[in-house]
């Protein structure tokens, strides 16, 4: 053996028993760590810990998927993995949030809140792009367990301050922000209070829809049916809420569901829902809506809800609903016909004035007649 490969075999050893060391001594990274606990997901750091519970919309337990991380691109182009907890739109009613301090020692824990991101999207490379801070708290005493609801359908529920409703299928991120004074840091006269997120990176969900290419072509189980509630426009012609009522598209991405509106008005002119309708074979007609309604959102035409608002023009109209596949395909549609024609209604207040007349001079006659009466006995 060479002589000089002998000298260096001791501090081989030496590295090695250190190497062995080393790696049993505990982990003081500052990253979190993720676990499953039973259905719960558990994420914790030497501060504090959250725990995330889905539940069927049922009321039971609810395990999410678990895949190979996704390499989702930000804002300026750089990519990054994120591990995703699956689940099914059609599945999840709500997943409840316990938040709970780990008691550090010499920190004193001050505030928490909860930050959700979101994007409506099925494209799960995507980066969520809105920042909203559902729950925040101020701590004056020792911080308890505290849960919170988040639910994920749009109005779900009258919202609290432990209950928040959210915005349906999508990709959500949830970041869990604590903050507190480290009272071990001699070095600051003032105690500097600090910020940080029990997961750097945050807590990723995928809720997905159902798949639109699953459903069958030219399928008696697609058919539709409509409910229909009548109500006043702000023009005082009759408005429209028409509804899908079976359930079968109801978890779909909303953008295969598609109303569009074509009509004749009084005048006998020709018209469409929108400017962009007026296209192809309907190029020339008039349209009801250049501008959308006020408080009607650009995806007013999209889903298994269409409220019909005709801007003031008495016509006749058909409502169509038709559902497309990914590659544009027509899976489904039904049609209703509705009119916002105002209905003449016969005026009574000719009849009441009459009534009214003739009652005054019945009651003038009996009047005269009593007098003339009176006038007899006197003579």
């Amino acid at each position: 053996m060479n002589k000089s490969r002998i000298k260096f075999l001791p501090f081989l050893l030496l590295i090695g028993v250190l190497f062995s060391l080393f790696s049993f001594l505990p982990n003081f990274s500052a990253n979190a760590e993720i676990s499953m606990r039973e259905n719960e997901i558990v994420v914790s750091n030497d501060d504090f810990q959250v725990s995330f519970q889905a539940t069927t919309r049922k009321g039971s337990a609810l395990y999410p998927e678990i895949k190979d991380p996704v390499t989702v691109i930000d804002e300026d182009g750089e990519g990054r993995e994120v591990n995703y907890y699956y689940y099914n739109w059609s599945d999840i009613s709500n997943i409840r949030i316990t938040m709970e301090s780990l008691s550090p020692q010499g920190k004193t824990l001050t505030g928490v809140k909860v930050v959700v991101s979101y994007s409506e999207t099925e494209d799960l490379t995507e980066n969520v792009n809105t920042d909203e801070t559902i729950f925040e708290y101020t701590v004056t005493n020792i911080f308890s367990p505290t849960q919170l609801y988040y639910y994920i359908d749009e109005n779900s529920i009258n919202e609290t301050e432990l209950n928040k409703n959210g915005h349906g299928f999508g990709i959500y991120k949830f970041d869990i922000i604590y903050t507190y004074f480290d009272n071990n840091d001699a070095q600051q006269e003032t105690p500097q209070e600090i910020s940080r997120s029990v997961a750097e990176n945050g807590t990723y969900f995928a809720i997905l829809p159902d798949d639109i290419d699953a459903f069958k072509l030219n399928d008696p189980n697609n058919d539709i049916s409509f409910s229909t509630l009548v109500t006043s426009s702000d023009t005082f012609l009759n408005a429209y809420t028409i509804s899908i009522n079976e359930d079968t598209f109801k978890y779909v991405n909303p953008v295969h569901i598609v109303w569009t509106v074509r009509g004749v008005d009084i005048n006998n002119t020709l018209y469409v829902l929108t400017e962009s309708d007026a296209v192809g074979e309907f190029e020339g007609y008039a349209y009801l809506w250049d501008n959308l309604p006020e408080g009607i959102e650009d995806g007013f035409r999209y889903g298994n809800t269409f409220f019909f608002d005709s801007n003031g023009v008495e016509g006749n109209f058909n409502v169509r609903c038709s559902i497309y596949n990914s590659n544009d395909e027509l899976i489904t549609f039904r049609e209703v016909a509705v009119s916002t024609v105002k209905i003449e209604t016969i005026s009574y207040l000719w009849l009441i004035i009459l009534l009214i007349i003739l009652l005054l001079v019945i009651i003038a006659s009996i009047i005269l007649i009593i007098i003339l009466k009176k006038q007899e006995k006197m003579w």
